[in-house]
């Protein structure tokens, strides 16, 4: 999953680039750096050497050599690489663009900081800046997301960008397992696409959805409706909240209860609630039947951070909490940031604002990359 920074020269591309991929574990590429390295001079060189058109299909070139990958990968684009409508089309194909949009001022420093680089010294940062602002000003406007980066700094910048990618567009990441790849989707609103995506993965039939009386009356009903728009058949079965959950009883009771209500290998259980509902929800899924499968909605930040990822399950018995249980990776874990548990705890913390961008009537639809793997908006239906 490629995310293409956008923007105008000296907006602050190369320094926000690596501070965004920290909070997505990415790598980071500099298309400068890659034109470089395939002409073996410097950016300056070729465009003084060869024309600024041999620089252009260089960059060209260097996008069209990307591939679609599963990784998250933040791209540092030059100023001028939106310029053609061919470039947008290809970052399109592998991902976002995010624009960067600051004023005059803004890049005017920022193109005066790194005047050594550019050709054309006798051109002044001012000039350099006012005409891309204008001659580029369409190419800047095609982007999926733009972020005004006037007074905010590269810290901020990069974290208004991940708040946006995760909470507007939703997040997937494959997680490998020792017995399958988890998907863990992370997005506002997706437990109302629950049943979709556990569709997708191959769920037929019976589902039982367990969970406490409290998350149940707050959340219950939209995870239901979720399954029983794509054909499954939900039943709840409640447990007690809190540690009270992770009892052998209460693990007995939901043996009992898969058997009596149908469930199979075909369906599975979802678990719906905190660490505790997950632990003793993931030891019943895999005991019963020999293991059956299991999807994990944590409603708490600590559930979405730690106790729904890797497959952790246990009961607690008279010698000690967690002393029996098992690994058993979930085929998917939902976050919904608009949990109240996690929506408390998680707070933005940032000045920089965004701006999604509506584009010609042709591509004025929403874009949704719902239908590719692990990359933004794939936590949608």
């Amino acid at each position: 999953m490629h995310l293409f920074l956008a923007g105008p020269p000296g907006i602050g591309k190369s320094t926000i680039a690596p501070v965004l991929a920290r909070h997505f574990g990415a790598a980071v590429i500099e298309l400068d750096r890659e034109i470089e390295r395939r002409a073996r001079k410097t950016c300056k060189a070729v465009i003084e050497d060869d024309g600024m058109e041999r620089f252009r299909d260089l960059e060209s070139s260097v996008l069209t050599r990307l591939q679609p990958t599963p990784a998250w990968i933040v791209v540092d684009t030059g100023g001028g690489a939106p310029i053609r409508e061919a470039n947008r089309a290809q970052m399109r194909q592998l991902g976002l663009i995010v624009g960067l949009r600051g004023s005059l001022d803004r890049v005017t420093s920022g193109i005066a900081a790194t005047m050594a680089k550019r050709p054309n010294q006798d051109v002044a940062p001012r000039d350099r800046a006012r005409s891309a602002l204008r001659e580029r000003r369409e190419a800047y406007s095609d982007a999926d997301v733009t972020f005004d980066v006037d007074g905010a700094t590269v810290t901020e910048v990069a974290r208004a960008i991940a708040a946006w990618l995760v909470s507007a567009r939703g997040v997937r990441i494959d997680v490998l397992g020792p017995e399958r790849s988890s998907r863990v989707l992370i997005r506002a609103g997706i437990l109302e696409h629950v049943g979709p995506h556990l569709a997708d993965l191959g769920w037929r039939g019976r589902v039982a959805l367990i969970d406490d009386a409290r998350t149940g009356s707050r959340y219950e009903s939209a995870v239901v409706r979720s399954l029983a728009a794509v054909g499954l058949e939900p039943v709840t079965l409640r447990v007690p909240a809190g540690e009270g959950a992770k009892r052998l009883s209460v693990a007995a009771r939901l043996w009992d209860s898969l058997a009596r209500e149908g469930i199979g290998r075909d369906g599975g259980i979802v678990a719906l609630g905190g660490g505790s509902v997950g632990d003793v929800a993931g030891f019943v899924a895999a005991t019963y039947l020999r293991g059956i499968r299991v999807a994990q909605i944590p409603t708490t930040l600590l559930g979405m951070a730690d106790a729904a990822i890797g497959g952790k399950t246990a009961i607690d018995i008279v010698a000690g909490k967690n002393l029996v249980g098992a690994f058993h990776s979930p085929d998917a874990v939902f976050a919904d940031l608009s949990s109240r548990a996690a929506s408390k705890a998680c707070a933005p913390g940032t000045s920089a604002r965004s701006s999604p961008r509506s584009r010609s009537p042709r591509r004025s639809r929403p874009r949704s990359s719902a239908k590719t793997r692990a990359r933004p908006g794939s936590a949608s239906s």
